[in-house]
């Protein structure tokens, strides 16, 4: 499987507008295929898309005001590393965003959403039966987007949208299997009763809960990651000392 900027698809046509390009990009960052710290070259994204760089420059211009990628003056630009507190911020901000949104969602959402929401439910306690770990993300997704979708703030979803775009893809993936599908049963049962309020509530409560498992897994990542480059910086190192002393 092809990472890093060759993981970006070719745009079918020769002349990609700018709204196309930045969503190839997006999409890879997101999706993890483009890691944080990645170099995005400009006369590289142009190649591999079959696009000029002009709607490349656009598009990465974009992203940087949606936080998902740094210029670095004199260098170019880098796709966004979190710091441990933006990561504590984002969660902090999705809890009152969504849960403002299920608040306002409540009143809106049909007899069938509310029936898939409950099967959902279902299938996410079936998944911490089973450590489906990629599915239970998926789930976990939908659930939250069928809410969020009928909040009926369209500016509202493009902040909750672009929070979620920032969020490491490893942190997607730290499902607790044991509160969720009750806390999601509650909240489900709040937006039968068409108790806003409560819905509201439980929303916030539940990524609140969801908060410190994430952080206990990015501070370990991002532990490990500078002991690789201590390791790496070593190696290096030691290396240019041997090449001195045979010299």
């Amino acid at each position: 499987m092809k990472a890093g900027v060759e993981s970006i698809d070719p745009l079918v046509r020769p002349r990609g507008t700018t709204e196309q390009v930045t969503e190839r990009i997006r999409e890879a960052i997101v999706s993890g295929r483009v890691a944080p710290g990645t170099w995005l070259r400009e006369s590289n994204l142009a190649n591999q898309l079959h696009v000029s760089r002009i709607p490349v420059r656009e598009a990465l211009a974009r992203l940087e005001a949606e936080h998902l990628v740094k210029r670095v003056p004199f260098r170019g630009t880098r796709v966004e590393h979190l710091s441990l507190d933006q990561v504590k911020e984002s969660y902090m901000l999705r809890s009152l965003l969504e849960g403002f949104a299920a608040k306002l969602a409540t009143p809106h959402l049909t007899v069938a959403e509310i029936a898939r929401l409950e099967d959902l439910v279902v299938q996410l306690k079936r998944c911490g039966q089973t450590g489906s770990h990629e599915e239970a993300d998926r789930l976990h997704r939908e659930f939250h987007t069928i809410i969020n979708n009928r909040c009926g703030s369209e500016r509202l979803l493009h902040w909750i949208q672009e929070l979620y775009n920032q969020f490491p893809k490893s942190l997607h993936r730290v499902i607790r299997f044991e509160e969720p599908p009750e806390e999601y049963r509650r909240i489900v049962e709040a937006i039968a009763a068409r108790d806003a309020e409560l819905a509201g509530k439980l929303m916030s409560e539940h990524l609140e809960n969801a908060a410190p498992a994430a952080l206990k897994h990015y501070t370990e990542r991002l532990e490990h990651e500078q002991k690789d480059k201590s390791i790496l910086t070593t190696r290096t190192m030691s290396l240019s000392s041997a090449e001195r002393s045979a010299d």
